[in-house]
């Protein structure tokens, strides 16, 4: 599944953030679900590296966050959490 943004809507969006982002703020850039972000930062495959913690709360910055978004492909941008190939994860073993 792939982003559903633009690339300029993302951009415009990162721009107007603050320099601190929190899980919240990530799922909504990224269309994806609070548990999604969290499920891929529990197994270690979340691409975006946390912040030193202050409190529970996860926290990244918005540099790494522009970082990962430009070092991944500019013609096929997919969300954490997500496949390339834009099939579904299919469940319950079938």
């Amino acid at each position: 599944m792939e982003v559903n943004t633009s690339l300029d809507t993302v951009a415009a969006t990162l721009h107007n953030a603050p320099d601190i982002l929190f899980i919240e703020d990530l799922a909504s850039l990224f269309r994806v679900s609070r548990t999604t972000i969290e499920r891929r930062r529990r197994n270690g495959s979340f691409p975006i590296a946390e912040l030193p913690a202050i409190d529970k709360r996860p926290r990244y910055a918005k540099s790494a966050v522009e970082e990962y978004l430009s070092s991944t492909s500019t013609s096929r941008r997919t969300a954490p959490g997500t496949r390339r190939s834009g099939t579904a994860i299919r469940r319950g073993g079938r």
